[in-house]
């Protein structure tokens, strides 16, 4: 069931912006058939954690948590429940933990990841003779 600190995902038939919200629900009114939250697609990783770690499972997010920061305010949006379809409830704890375990490389380390898959590439893609006549594969012969 859909309720406040609820982090959702659906598919919205209305969108300008984005199809496929992912929302932090900070209330949802089926009577007056509407829905308010935060997508979180329109938010940087630290304030997505911020927000999670303030709205998330908690019953009393309202807007007013947030008003207070522009930025997280200006992803507030409004939907229709005539046109958000296939709801999904989210584990926001699990984002949470992924969100941790992201933020915890150190930046040297994601560059020696990358200039090693970088190398990788380049070793596929442009071998070197040697490597392939000892791999078993013939080199193509002029004529």
């Amino acid at each position: 069931m859909v309720m406040k600190g609820s982090l959702i995902s659906f598919n919205y038939a209305f969108w300008r912006n984005d199809a496929y919200p992912l929302v932090v629900v900070s209330e949802s009114n089926r009577d007056i058939g509407k829905l308010w939250g935060v997508n979180i697609h329109y938010l940087t990783f630290p304030y997505i954690r911020k927000l999670l770690e303030i709205s998330a499972g908690n019953p009393a997010f309202s807007y007013k948590s947030i008003s207070a920061d522009g930025y997280l305010s200006g992803s507030y949006r409004s939907y229709k429940w005539n046109g958000i379809r296939q709801v999904k409830i989210l584990d926001y704890k699990f984002l949470l933990n992924v969100m941790t375990m992201v933020r915890t490389f150190d930046p040297a380390e994601v560059q020696i990841i990358r200039r090693q898959v970088q190398e990788q590439m380049r070793q596929q893609i442009n071998p070197k003779a040697t490597n392939l006549s000892q791999g078993g594969e013939q080199l193509p012969t002029g004529g």
